[in-house]
């Protein structure tokens, strides 16, 4: 029981480290938590959240291959235990596609996320958080692949499931808007961009948590400006 305590402290030390972008010092912490678990703590919500972040923790440091590994691992054991997608299980897939997302693999990326859209999750339904990691990669990609009514779809439901946390106001949400005005210049809609634009730079100095959703803030973002400042 202690261990199991122990771990659960770790795991969200480890992840408000990363939240503040503290990464070398997450990825110590969560390694160093990370022990062969028994066969009833392997299914545990405490197990997985160890997983996702370490997963998400070796994303931001451009580490994917480690966490494409540990993820894939875990994931072939569900396949012999579970024979519908859970929402544990959808997290644990969530954090893949993000591996593979930084790598450029996104035919990879997308079969997971459309995966995820198609199954019935067996728990209950896809809860806000996961809906929009699930958003967020389905609106990069398709910015990706420059299918910009589609991504403007993506993004825009993004922003509206955003609001609805204490989180998302300030840098997440500047992400979602710059990204909506990049997509609203693709389009020829100068002024809604300019919008944007505005919207994004009010929201740099709202605060809130910057690292909260993996890849976001860190390589999207740059991502998105660098495309811009070439215009």
């Amino acid at each position: 029981m202690e261990r199991l305590i122990l771990r659960e402290i770790n795991v969200a030390l480890g992840n408000a480290l990363r939240y503040c972008g503290r990464f070398q010092a997450a990825r110590k912490l969560l390694e160093d938590t990370l022990t062969e678990p028994s066969a009833d703590e392997m299914h545990t919500a405490g197990y997985i959240d160890l997983l996702c972040g370490l997963g998400d923790m070796y994303c931001e440091l451009d580490d994917s291959t480690p966490a494409q590994t540990l993820l894939e691992e875990r994931l072939q054991r569900n396949e012999s235990s579970e024979s519908r997608m859970s929402i544990k299980t959808t997290r644990l897939y969530l954090s893949l596609a993000e591996t593979y997302m930084r790598q450029d693999a996104i035919d990879y990326a997308e079969r997971i996320f459309q995966n995820i859209q198609h199954c019935r999750i067996s728990d209950s339904r896809l809860s806000d958080f996961p809906q929009l990691r699930l958003r967020v990669g389905l609106a990069r990609i398709a910015h990706m692949r420059r299918d910009w009514p589609a991504a403007l779809s993506h993004w825009t439901r993004c922003l509206r499931i955003v609001e609805g946390f204490q989180f998302g106001v300030g840098h997440t949400t500047r992400v979602i808007h710059y990204s909506i005005s990049d997509v609203l210049s693709e389009l020829g809609e100068g002024e809604f961009s300019s919008k944007s634009l505005s919207e994004s730079e009010k929201m740099s100095k709202a605060g809130g948590c910057i690292y909260w959703i993996t890849g976001l803030s860190l390589y999207w973002f740059d991502r998105v400006r660098s495309s811009r400042s070439k215009l």
